[in-house]
């Protein structure tokens, strides 16, 4: 009896029997302002970068590297951040961050500290 209980109150709750948390599934609907159709800003930049992988034998042990790979990289107060971007989506990538300087740029423009002394 006490088991059916408890599976009825797991049921109505939405967790599932496994102990992980269920993972975010990332999809393309996330890259879109609603309000505009058109992909939503991102701040930071794409940077590219060739790395290491560390296997003693490997041809970037004796200094040619693995690359390029592209990265978008940004910060948030003290901290920065850094996200693979796929081949296929770097100049997209490249595009709306292109936007996003031009809009924070804007905003600086709009609120200059020396404007509301000049009254």
């Amino acid at each position: 009896m006490q088991t059916s209980a408890v599976a009825a109150e797991t049921q109505g709750s939405g967790f599932s029997k496994s102990k992980r948390a269920p993972a975010k599934i990332a999809t393309s609907l996330d890259l879109f302002d609603e309000a505009t159709a058109v992909l939503a800003p991102l701040p930071g930049e794409v940077c590219e970068q060739y790395v290491r992988c560390g296997k003693p034998n490997c041809r970037c042990s004796t200094g040619q590297l693995h690359g390029p790979y592209h990265y978008r990289v940004w910060r948030e107060g003290t901290r920065v951040y850094k996200q693979y971007v796929k081949p296929a989506e770097v100049e997209s990538t490249r595009e709306r961050c292109r936007v996003y300087r031009a809009l924070y740029a804007k905003r600086a423009r709009k609120i200059r500290p020396t404007d509301a002394l000049a009254v």
